[in-house]
């Protein structure tokens, strides 16, 4: 009787593992593919832009005689200030990432531990008391407070760095 009870509760607890558990690791695992991605692309691009710009200036000012030395300066300015908030927007959003995915493995560690507890309350005690089930609630509330700002604020930065450009490129007009 115990044999076929603990057999039944181990038959429960794989199922629940591969319905509950496995989903929240394997987007954990696409969400830290994301991370690096995004990273890479957004630099990349800001980069371009404002690094672009900004290494054209010296040609275009021996090109055209309309543009003064102080507003090529002035445009250089912009620029830089674009390429650091593309730098600062990659970082920021690599970090919102990063915590995104610590998120979802803390998910699927609280899954675990909840379908632990649910198949072997007698192993593993009640589910507020589990100290491995609490430190995994934990976890999700923290990453849950980082991902809250630095989402905002990867977007900010990054749509700073195109107004840079733009502002930089309007000065040269």
């Amino acid at each position: 009787m115990a044999d076929d009870n603990h057999r039944r509760n181990l038959e429960n607890y794989y199922r629940d593992i591969s319905v509950h558990v496995e989903p929240m690791y394997a987007r954990a695992a696409v969400s830290l593919g994301h991370a690096v991605s995004y990273a890479q692309i957004g630099l990349k691009w800001a980069f371009l832009l404002n690094g672009g710009a900004l290494v054209a200036l010296p040609p275009l000012s021996q090109i055209t005689e309309k543009i003064s030395s102080s507003d090529i300066r002035v445009g250089a300015i912009w620029f830089v200030i674009g390429i650091i908030c593309a730098g600062v927007c990659s970082v920021v959003s690599y970090w919102n990432f990063i915590k995104h995915n610590g998120f979802l493995t803390s998910c699927g560690e609280r899954e675990l531990w909840t379908v632990l507890i649910q198949n072997f309350p007698d192993k593993y005690g009640k589910l507020e008391e589990n100290e491995n089930y609490i430190k995994a609630k934990n976890n999700i509330e923290k990453a849950s407070s980082h991902i809250k700002w630095s989402f905002p604020v990867g977007i900010l930065f990054g749509i700073a760095s195109y107004f840079m450009f733009f502002f930089g490129s309007m000065k040269l007009v």
